[in-house]
């Protein structure tokens, strides 16, 4: 009975286990998928006229932003579903992200962005610091109605990413 006992407990607690570990991983897949989809409809619609405009304009930085949309779109569908990816690819996103809001803010947007020399080989999960950057937009530089800043630093060590985004933010 002892023996017929012990091994019925070390089934059920391997079976619990396998739950507890599938439901983990679901999580996961669901964060990764709501970060996937927050680029938000409303900042895509802005792009999109701000280019119509500087298409009726015919500005020579037409095509470069209808590139840096592209890029960021291609990033956004295909890069995203790899566990990690090399740090330039998150770094191009963002910097075609900035230079897209630029557009939009116009001369009422000061940003700044340091970052030291960026090894190639680091891997970060994807959208790990995008998020950050859209935020400081979306909760600062978007609330103002005159002059606003955001200031990013980007500093990596031996075994650190350290990632400080600043904004202003009206009262």
């Amino acid at each position: 009975v002892f023996i017929f006992g012990f091994v019925k407990f070390i089934k059920i607690w391997f079976e619990n286990q396998q739950v507890t570990q599938k439901l983990e991983k679901e999580k996961l897949e669901a964060e990764i998928k709501f970060l996937r989809a927050q680029m938000n409809p409303h900042f895509l619609f802005n792009v999109l006229n701000n280019i119509y405009s500087l298409a009726l304009k015919k500005s020579d930085r037409t095509p470069d932003m209808i590139l840096r949309l592209s890029s960021m779109l291609d990033f956004l569908l295909y890069e995203t579903n790899a566990d990690f990816i090399p740090i330039e690819k998150e770094l191009k996103l963002i910097n075609d992200y900035i230079e897209l809001e630029k557009l939009r803010y116009g001369n009422r947007l000061d940003f700044e962005f340091n970052m030291e020399k960026i090894d190639s080989s680091i891997m970060i999960s994807p959208l790990l610091l995008f998020p950050l950057i859209e935020n400081s937009f979306k909760h600062g530089a978007s609330n103002e109605l005159s002059k606003s800043w955001i200031k990013a630093k980007l500093n990596i060590s031996e075994n650190a990413l350290n990632f400080l985004v600043e904004n202003s933010k009206s009262n």
